[in-house]
């Protein structure tokens, strides 16, 4: 990590907001770090003595902002957040969509599918009901205050056209979602 720090500070001298923040840096303690994802690792070994390059990923999306390191996640605000999920619907990838949610949260979708309480709950919702009939969103626009994201987008349904939906996040300052509201327009 000292490495890597070091090469940010070499070749990006912005990304890094707190000198002092970094004698804390845990990528686990971080949102946006998923320890859970999977990694293309390079099986090589180093040249003896050396470092492996850091790899610029080419499949990251770049519009969805992470902070930067020693800047306090709960700074960022909601919209990092929302973006985070409409990126992880797009992938469908669902269990990292639940991982966004509080232990306690609330998720409101729209009907016929019944509301749910709590994290596995909402993961078991979206593997049940959503994952059978996920469509690209498209068009989306964020309108964010200090814990609400409202995003307005379109669902992509093919030849049927699509589906203008809106998306109410409720964000806790620790970059968890606390309760998602799901409207048809």
């Amino acid at each position: 990590m000292t490495a890597a720090i070091d090469h940010l500070h070499a070749t990006q001298p912005d990304v890094v907001a707190d000198e002092h923040a970094l004698a804390r840096v845990a990528p686990i303690a971080h949102a946006h770090v998923n320890s859970l994802g999977r990694y293309k690792l390079n099986r090589q070994p180093p040249a003896a003595g050396h470092l492996r390059p850091l790899r610029v990923d080419q499949d990251l999306d770049r519009s969805v902002p992470t902070p930067p390191l020693g800047v306090r996640s709960d700074t960022w605000g909601p919209e990092s957040v929302a973006r985070r999920y409409i990126q992880l619907s797009n992938a469908v990838d669902y269990h990292a969509m639940a991982d966004l949610f509080t232990e306690d949260a609330e998720w409101i979708p729209i009907s016929p599918t019944q509301p749910r309480r709590g994290r596995e709950a909402i993961r078991d919702g979206y593997l049940r009901h959503v994952k059978a009939t996920n469509r690209p969103i498209v068009n989306d626009r964020y309108y964010t205050d200090a814990n609400t994201c409202v995003v307005e987008f379109e669902v992509d349904l093919g030849e049927q056209g699509t589906a203008a939906i809106v998306d109410i996040f409720t964000i806790n300052d620790h970059d968890e979602i606390t309760r998602l509201a799901v409207y048809r327009r």
